[in-house]
């Protein structure tokens, strides 16, 4: 088996055994790079990842005879190429259809630690009518959408998230202005509720939520009712679908509470190896 390590310059020549979204990625990616394993000419296996500060295996592709087989070196590799590149970490986040149990005694093997849990949770649109939490949100002027806020508003604050590590995605054009909403106070944001667009479904995703403690406890679920009552005002057919992930046990007791329709439809591990 052989191992040769691609550049964004050089993925067109596995371009057909990626999905469209992979590509596209490299497009927009200057530091990723894929990993590839090849055997007898036969390509059978591509491990995806950003060469980060901190770097990000982001997909591990394998075909169906060989699943199983050649993952651990895939993750070794990648692993001792960011060690090169001088990162500090890597991360890889595991999803259920990936093989949880699998990865999990890959990534532990090769010194990975298990750091964190989420729950992708999937509802309806139609799960909304006569919510008994959101009908009592108060309309409050202070919450706005996205769109209305200054471009130093969302500079200001999305370095507050940054710094904090608690987001570092809050500029991305995925998160639709008019569907997400942000709160303000004194001309400064302590909260959001992004919205992005399903590419291959028809729906949403409540992508990202956070509230400052200063903002008081209400203010989350206003933000909620304020970002899906611009959800419902976009999408006219109920069986719009929505997925939001709860990080830990209070966003999933939120989620609980304020969609109680929602079932769950994925798990996300993720692990780290410093």
């Amino acid at each position: 088996m052989n191992y040769t390590l691609l550049s964004a310059d050089e993925i067109d020549n596995i371009k057909s055994f990626l999905s469209e979204d992979d590509y596209e990625g490299f497009m927009e990616n200057p530091s990723r790079y894929a990993v590839c394993a090849v055997d007898n000419n036969r390509l059978l296996g591509v491990g995806i990842f950003d060469a980060k500060k901190v770097a990000e295996i982001l997909d591990v592709i394998v075909v169906d005879d060989k699943r199983g087989q050649i993952e651990k070196d895939i993750v070794r590799k990648i692993a001792a190429i960011c060690e090169k590149l001088n990162c500090d970490g890597v991360t890889i986040d595991v999803y259920d259809e990936d093989g949880a149990l699998m990865y999990d005694e890959i990534l532990r093997d090769e010194d990975f630690v298990h750091v964190s849990a989420a729950t992708i949770y999937k509802f309806e649109l139609s799960d909304l009518d006569n919510n008994p939490i959101l009908s009592k949100a108060s309309p409050d002027k202070k919450i706005i959408p996205l769109a209305d806020a200054t471009d130093r508003m969302k500079k200001v604050f999305s370095n507050e998230l940054i710094n904090s590590g608690s987001y570092d995605h809050f500029m991305k054009d995925d998160h639709d202005p008019f569907m997400s909403v942000v709160s303000v106070e004194d001309d400064r944001i302590t909260g959001c509720v992004l919205v992005d667009d399903l590419q291959d479904e028809y729906g949403f995703e409540l992508a990202y939520l956070y509230s400052q403690k200063s903002a008081g406890p209400a203010n989350i679920v206003n933000m909620l009712a304020g970002a899906l009552n611009n959800v419902n005002e976009r999408y006219s057919l109920p069986d719009a679908v929505g997925y939001i992930t709860a990080i830990n046990g209070v966003s999933d007791g939120l989620v609980n509470k304020v969609l109680p329709g929602a079932h769950i439809d994925d798990h996300i591990n993720r692990y780290a190896k410093v």
